[in-house]
């Protein structure tokens, strides 16, 4: 007995022992860890005026001054008392962030300067609660770093970047004295790794991104275009799968997530392409679809635990626990309410005063020094914003808006001018960098960088298209009296270059796009430009490794091949602001064709009429299957015969409407006017609108319509009306027309809708015949249209090679299971009538994929789903007496 109870003791011994050190007992998860970032801006309305300056001016239909009376409460004290709560609380690091705008400091003080009674003594309260410190030592409230005017700092240039952070720098040590944030949450949440030199050189050491940027750059990333945002490019997915997806419930979140490693601080770099050094920070994530939610009300408004206990089963590593930052406007909709700051504020702090052990609120500051990154935890993030304005584009079109339907963008227009101003502003900076001129020059210049102009675009009259080039017209007046007889030694001012399409010979918005793409870009130079080359080479590998540096600098290495340089054509473009643009760039292009699943690097080089020359930071692009460029006609024939790939997707009284769709052209056709007798128009718009008078003085009316491509009897003669763009056309047993979209209406529409109209001959003639029917009353109502969604199935049964197959088949499709899409193959061996059709499990016909005449060749159908319920489907081939079937399942 007394052996046993030895024993005992000794297990007891050793279990207590192992159990304290950690070596096999399970240990409970870390609290989950949240963040606030409250976000208050003001722009310079009216460059260069101060807000009462401006009312008094009379500049826009509203009071400038009102704006800000109705954010008194999130300008002034709430902030304060919000993290006052948690301090009463006694929670050791509770805290919050705030991004307050240089400009909109400098209009409070203008405020309060003229005896406006809501903000007098208004910094107090912000010097009150950024001078208590956590138990760590940091500032309850971190008011971190920013550009002084709010610019979106993926399109500017490192100096300008570091202008506007050391402006801010500067009212910041006048009106809230203390030391600098070390952290940044940049404008519009706006970020590209290119701008880290200038945050480093600037003395920061972490910034906030909104993480969608950290999971689209993961591979394995769960793509959907619910997330408002088209398919990354695979130069950006670089980051391993991270096995942590998950779908989040009870919140708005059309995309999946990661749950862990997108919720954790790892550090991102960027590489100089001169020298090969290395520039690191912290890239803390900011939660994507919670800090929208919290933005609507705060607690309550997003359901703090039902949202984020989804998170605890991930939150398994002690050293680096989850983080959710809660980012968001903090003066605007519900997040600038009082109930957010007050009510809802102190529920939230009950509510982690009850669940201590689970979740705790942090500043940034503490939690990265009791959690910091991994030194090799290194990441790949994607350019781009937070959701509030694009949906986090990467091309940043919030500010880079495509020309409209007459070829002008009022957004791409603006930095075209910015351009060629920061090059003035440049040059009088290395010229005398003291002249008061020159700190004029750079007032105006940097205000015109300010990202409301762009966000506003298009409304009240052009006054915000035209913000940037007032701003710039001062800062050139000023720029050009120190400049003027001075040694020009700047090199050329260049625009971040920009490609189109983005995805070359991959898909946007499930859209083939084709394989070469245009690499454009504003260049300017006060001496004027000798040359403006664009520079590319493949990568060897496809990869980019990172394990080298061999993609990132313009010496290259063994895992990248030789420059190709190839000089780029300069165009004038107009400007339609006023006022006009002193100077403006020149918008230069070239295009890079016949690569095909190939990794590329390109850069523009500018050199100036001294000899100066500048380089753009090189960028990465995969380029996927070679299409044979976006030049053509992307296969289709337009010479007045039916084309071969076209599918009839409506007819009515032996009339039909044809239509394909192949990277980014639409095909149309129906039977032309010498074959009918009448005259045929096929209509197509945009949208549904209301009808108006018929084209060409026939009677009746019609859906107002985007363009339309009309075809007389008489003679035959074809011709597109109202076009945007240069659309083919040709008449002979049909009439055909083919359409660029993106081109045609500066974007691809969700939708568009087509209609074929038959009218007898004369003036007034009636309208006898439409596709599809409509209700016969001579009118083509808005009801009346094909609505073509661009996921025809038939219209993307392509061949996939010129070699003849051996014998009939089918293949199994893929993926599969599927959805909403997937893959069949088939082969013909002799040239014969094919069909191929899908069938539900009661052998009811689903979908006609393939009616029509084939010759030998092996084929690839994309089969879209969407309208169908999951479940059991067959597919059958049939041609020359051969017939196969499989079965797949679409699994909704």
């Amino acid at each position: 007995m007394r052996y046993l109870f030895n024993l005992s003791l000794v297990l007891l011994i050793f279990l207590f022992s192992h159990v304290a050190f950690g070596q096999s007992a399970p240990a409970a998860n870390p609290p989950i860890y949240i963040a606030f970032l409250w976000h208050m801006h003001q722009p310079i309305y009216w460059p260069y005026e101060s807000v009462v300056q401006t009312d008094a001016n009379g500049r826009f239909p509203f009071s400038v001054t009102d704006i800000h009376n109705q954010r008194l409460g999130p300008y002034n004290s709430w902030p304060k008392n919000a993290v006052q709560k948690g301090i009463n609380a006694n929670m050791p690091h509770f805290g919050a962030q705030v991004s307050f705008s240089g400009s909109l400091v400098e209009n409070l003080n203008a405020l309060e300067a003229n005896g406006n009674g809501n903000f007098s003594n208004w910094k107090s309260h912000w010097n009150s609660i950024k001078n208590q410190n956590t138990s760590l030592g940091h500032p309850r409230m971190d008011m971190v770093g920013f550009g002084y005017f709010h610019p979106l700092m993926g399109l500017i240039n490192y100096t300008d970047i570091r202008k506007q952070i050391q402006r801010h720098k500067q009212i910041f040590s006048t009106n809230f004295p203390g030391a600098y944030s070390k952290g940044i949450f940049p404008p519009e949440n706006a970020f590209a790794e290119r701008m880290i030199p200038a945050l480093v050189d600037e003395g920061l050491n972490w910034v906030l991104i909104d993480n969608v940027h950290f999971d689209r750059a993961a591979k394995g990333y769960p793509f959907n275009t619910g997330g408002n945002i088209y398919e990354p490019n695979k130069a950006d997915v670089l980051n391993s799968d991270p096995n942590d997806w998950i779908q989040l419930q009870n919140i708005w979140a059309p995309t999946k997530i990661s749950a862990a490693w997108g919720h954790r601080p790892h550090f991102v770099e960027y590489v100089d392409p001169n020298t090969g050094q290395k520039y690191r920070m912290i890239a803390v994530p900011a939660s994507r679809y919670l800090g929208n939610e919290d933005g609507r009300g705060g607690f309550g408004a997003l359901s703090y635990e039902a949202v984020m206990s989804q998170f605890e089963p991930y939150n398994t590593d002690p050293r680096h626990p989850i983080l959710i930052v809660l980012h968001h406007d903090g003066d605007n909709y519900g997040g600038g309410t009082d109930s957010y700051y007050g009510s809802n504020f102190q529920n939230f702090v009950n509510w982690l005063a009850a669940n201590p052990s689970r979740f705790v609120c942090t500043t940034i500051e503490d939690y990265l020094q009791m959690f910091p990154p991994d030194a090799n935890s290194v990441i790949h993030v994607e350019p781009g914003s937070w959701s509030g304005a694009d949906n986090g584009d990467p091309e940043f079109k919030k500010w880079l808006g495509d020309p409209g339907g007459d070829g002008y963008s009022p957004d791409i227009n603006s930095w075209g001018v910015l351009t060629a101003a920061q090059n003035f502003v440049h040059t009088a900076e290395q010229v005398d960098p003291n002249s008061q001129n020159t700190q004029s020059a750079w007032k105006y210049l940097l205000v015109s960088e300010s990202s409301d102009y762009w966000y506003w675009d298009g409304s009240l009259g052009g006054i915000w298209d035209s913000n940037p080039t007032r701003g710039a017209n001062q800062a050139v007046s000023f720029a050009s009296q120190v400049i003027a007889n001075a040694t020009d030694n700047t090199p050329p001012t260049i625009f971040i270059p920009q490609r189109e399409p983005y995805n070359p010979g991959g898909t946007e918005w499930n859209q083939q796009m084709p394989s070469d793409f245009k690499v454009w870009t504003y260049a300017y130079d006060v001496s004027g430009l000798s040359s403006v080359k664009l520079y590319y080479r493949k990568d060897l590998d496809g990869v980019n490794s990172t394990a080298s540096t061999d993609n990132e600098i313009y010496a290259g290495g063994p895992e990248v091949g030789e420059w190709v340089s190839v000089e780029m054509t300069g165009t004038s473009k107009i400007s339609m602001t006023n006022p006009a643009p002193t100077v403006k760039a020149k918008e230069y292009s070239a295009t890079v064709a016949g690569f095909s699943n190939k990794l590329i690097d390109y850069y523009v080089e500018a050199t100036d009429s001294r000899g100066n020359v500048a380089r753009t930071p090189i960028q990465h692009v995969w380029v996927g299957a070679h299409s044979g460029g976006g030049g053509g006609n992307n296969g289709f024939v337009i010479d007045g015969n039916l084309d071969e790939g076209a599918v009839s997707v409506a007819q009515n009284n032996g009339t039909n409407l044809y239509l394909g769709w192949k990277e980014g052209k639409l095909y149309l056709a129906t039977e032309s006017a010498q074959n009918k007798g009448k005259d045929v128009f096929i209509v197509i718009s945009d949208s549904l609108r209301p009808p108006k008078a018929a084209m060409w003085a026939k009677s009746g009316m019609v859906s107002e319509w985007s363009l339309f491509l009309g075809n007389e009897s008489t003679n035959n003669w074809s011709g597109w009306f109202d076009a945007s763009s240069s659309p083919a056309n040709a008449a002979g047993s049909v009439v055909e027309g083919l359409l660029d979209v993106q081109a045609e209406f500066g974007r691809v529409p969700g939708k568009l809708y087509i209609a074929v109209l038959h009218y007898s001959t004369p003036d007034g003639g009636v309208l006898e015949n439409q596709v599809p029917a409509g209700n016969g009353n001579g009118n083509l109502e808005p009801d009346e249209f094909y609505e073509f969604d661009f996921s025809l199935t038939g219209v993307k049964d392509l061949p996939l090679s010129s070699e003849l197959p051996g014998s009939y088949g089918l293949a199994q499709n893929f993926p599969n299971p599927f959805n909403p899409s997937t893959k069949i193959q088939y082969s013909v061996q002799e040239e014969g009538k094919v069909s191929l059709v899908v069938y539900d499990l009661l052998g009811r016909v689903a979908a006609t994929l393939v009616d029509g005449y084939k010759p030998a060749g092996t084929y690839e159908v994309n089969f879209d789903a969407s309208a169908l319920s999951g479940g059991v489907y067959f597919y059958s081939v049939s041609v020359n007496g051969f017939r196969e079937t499989k079965k797949m399942i679409l699994n909704k």
